[in-house]
């Protein structure tokens, strides 16, 4: 084994569970993206590391106690010299950025289109097929439909009962229906044996759930109430998997992640990272992205929560998180990025090069990607 590494994670653009109306679904609530964000330090080099953050902080006469994007966004000097910092350093960057309606339109490729029952029965070849082409019919979805598909499927969600269920999938069929191309035909023949597998399960008795819950995610349960479109915790999943590609990958210790407290989501997030130990991948073999993701974690990685007061890393990874999230925004409502922003964009987009599993994966629309990146 060789050296012990930390990962200290924070998020931004509210980590709770995704909800639109038809008022609300043009902006999100002013959120309409989520990242997460993860910044790994060895820990032989963290106290080198922490003496010359304070170094930086002294240096552009940042005097708050902690470090916080959504003071620091205006100062991108200060982000350009502490990222090349840790470029130099190897430290690994992994960022999960996702768009809330892009990660909706994943749920109707996901659920009504190829849902788990069907899935499951595929031989292992047409799987492949169909998980690679899984992002572009999420793409097409994102383009192409109605907002009330997606207000629907939130709808659907909140209230969690059959009824819903019908709604949503009927309503997604009729607008299948009224498109003419070849696309959409061939999603409406999909979508058709979704729901008569639907009926033919409900028609069974000897069910252990309602059949509608074989064609929507199962929710999560915090507190005393249930959750079901939380994008952190995709986030968080995936997050994980492509920090243990690297460590399996560098020879590594297992890996302690840290993340900011959630008082809310910590046991949903604690059942996840257990589930990742207990992992049988099957599918997961097959997606396109499994060569940058391991998703069987290693039995001794840890995972903990702190308070970003008492942890200057768990600072930086906010400041990794909030800068992506801003500077995406700013982009999509400016159409175009100031120069110190674009090489703070150039370290993180160029961060794979060292390693298939670092940098930033997106989680957004094909178009929306390449317009960003045609500033570069």
């Amino acid at each position: 084994m060789n050296q012990n590494l930390t990962v200290y994670i924070d998020e931004s653009g509210n980590s709770g569970e995704v909800f639109v109306n038809l008022e609300t679904i043009k902006h999100f609530h002013n959120q309409p993206y989520f990242v997460l964000a993860g910044i790994g330090i060895a820990n032989m080099d963290a106290k080198e590391i922490e003496g010359e953050i304070l170094r930086l902080k002294s240096a552009y006469k940042i005097n708050s106690s902690e470090l916080k994007a959504s003071k620091l966004f205006k100062k991108p000097k200060f982000i350009l010299d502490l990222f090349e910092y840790l470029e130099r350093k190897n430290c690994p960057f992994f960022v999960e950025l996702m768009d809330k309606k892009f990660y909706l339109a994943i749920q109707v490729v996901d659920y009504f289109i190829f849902p788990p029952p069907t899935l499951s029965m595929m031989p292992a070849n047409v799987q492949k097929i169909w998980l690679k082409t899984k992002p572009q019919l999420a793409n097409y979805i994102y383009e192409n439909f109605s907002d009330s598909l997606f207000t629907n499927l939130c709808e659907a969600y909140s209230h969690y009962d059959k009824h819903y269920f019908e709604k949503i999938l009927d309503s997604f069929i009729e607008e299948l229906k009224q498109k003419k191309d070849e696309e959409s035909e061939a999603i409406l023949g999909h979508t058709i044996k979704t729901k008569e597998e639907y009926e033919e399960l409900a028609a069974k008795k000897d069910l252990p759930r309602e059949a509608f819950t074989y064609f929507l995610r199962l929710p999560d349960r915090f507190e005393v109430k249930e959750v079901s479109l939380l994008p952190h915790v995709e986030a968080l999943f995936n997050l994980c998997a492509r920090v243990e590609q690297y460590r399996y990958d560098k020879n590594l210790s297992p890996v302690k992640f840290i993340h900011d407290e959630q008082k809310a989501y910590e046991n949903i997030f604690k059942d996840c990272f257990d589930n990742m130990k207990q992992f049988n991948i099957g599918i997961f073999e097959l997606q396109p992205f499994f060569d940058k993701s391991k998703f069987q974690l290693a039995k001794d990685n840890r995972l903990e929560f702190a308070n970003s007061n008492a942890s200057i890393f768990i600072q930086i990874a906010d400041l990794l998180s909030g800068f992506v999230l801003r500077s995406w925004a700013e982009f999509f409502e400016n159409g175009y990025l100031p120069q110190e922003q674009l090489m703070i964009w150039n370290i993180l987009a160029t961060n794979n090069q060292r390693h298939r599993s670092l940098g930033v994966n997106m989680v957004v629309s094909k178009s929306n990607a390449e317009s960003f990146f045609k500033q570069h």
